[in-house]
Parts: structure tokens; sequence; C-alpha cells
């Protein structure tokens, strides 16, 4: 970005991440640290897609 900004201080640098989640989100563990980050007790589980849907969109 700097090397083109030093051509054209006008040029606009935009990007943006897309995340897809399916049911296979079940298979997988919760590693320790997210429950730590969160300030909850650490349990061995896997995430839970149900859980993930935003009800509010589907209906």
């Amino acid at each position: 970005m700097d090397r083109v900004h030093a051509f054209d201080r006008e040029v606009i640098f935009q990007a943006a991440v897309f995340e897809a989640v399916s049911w296979k989100a079940d298979s997988i563990a919760v590693p320790a640290w997210a429950f730590t980050a969160l300030g909850l007790p650490v349990e061995q589980r896997n995430f839970r897609y149900g859980e993930m849907l935003n009800q509010k969109a589907s209906s």
C-alpha cells in the first residue's frame, strides 16, 4: 500500500473476509483458550452448529 500511495495518495484499499459455517462444525472441538478468553470455565465440547444460527433471520 505504501508503494502505491507513493504514486497516488487518493487510492483506497479495501478488503473483506467471509466465513461459512456448516453442520460439520459439530465435529470441531472448542479450544480451551476460547473459554478462557470469554471468562468461562474450560470444558471439553464441540461447537454447536444449531446454536450458531440466527433464528430471527430464518423466520
